[in-house]
């Protein structure tokens, strides 16, 4: 995920748990303050109906409330707002919040990784992915490359794959997907960049849902 992304969502996760917790402190302070109402209503009730009478029974009464459930309440509240000002604060179309709705982040490069899985196992691992055309026009040969790093973030190996289908049409998905089976002591990580049918490198994002 690209930085502008990653501001957007910091910001639309902190203040949202900024409104859960002044959202939390409002409605339970105001649960608390209904029960000692109430408590003092019962006493008043019980006084009066006793006319003042300090029998054992009424001078021991208590309401003794369970306050354990309104602040449950109070947390579904809570967390109800701050889940309403997330997906406002991060997804709204408003022109006063620069979220996911106005950002141009999705726009800014040719190529969009929209979703990638990765299969490790004993040999090595897999890699099966899908990447969007963000241009007007097609892209003719479009390979990915995938450099494999070891521990010590050196260059390891180095893979190139076509991408399907080819040439990827103008606003369509292409797929890929790489098996490596070497070296699997000595890996670490690995990066992955596109290049066209001449050989130029295609700058690309992360799409929301890429890990």
């Amino acid at each position: 995920m690209n930085s502008e992304n990653l501001l957007i969502l910091d910001f639309a996760l902190r203040s949202s748990l900024l409104v859960f917790l002044a959202s939390f402190v409002f409605f339970a302070s105001y649960a608390l303050y209904r029960l000692r109402r109430r408590k003092r209503q019962l006493a008043d009730y019980f006084e009066e109906f006793t006319g003042g009478s300090s029998e054992p029974e009424t001078e021991h009464f208590e309401l003794n409330p369970n306050r354990l459930q309104p602040i449950l309440h109070s947390m579904f509240l809570a967390a109800g707002c701050a889940i309403i000002a997330f997906l406002f604060l991060g997804f709204a179309p408003v022109p006063f919040v620069h979220n996911f709705a106005g950002s141009t982040a999705w726009q800014k490069s040719p190529l969009r990784l929209t979703q990638i899985k990765l299969d490790r196992f004993h040999e090595g691992f897999e890699i099966e992915g899908e990447v969007w055309n963000q241009t007007e026009e097609p892209i003719d040969r479009l390979q990915l490359i995938v450099t494999i790093w070891d521990h010590e973030e050196n260059p390891l190996d180095r893979l190139t794959v076509d991408t399907k289908p080819s040439p990827l049409p103008a606003g369509r998905a292409g797929t890929f997907k790489v098996r490596y089976q070497e070296n699997s002591p000595f890996l670490a990580g690995y990066v992955l960049e596109f290049l066209d049918g001449e050989g130029a490198l295609i700058p690309h994002i992360e799409g929301f849902n890429v890990r």
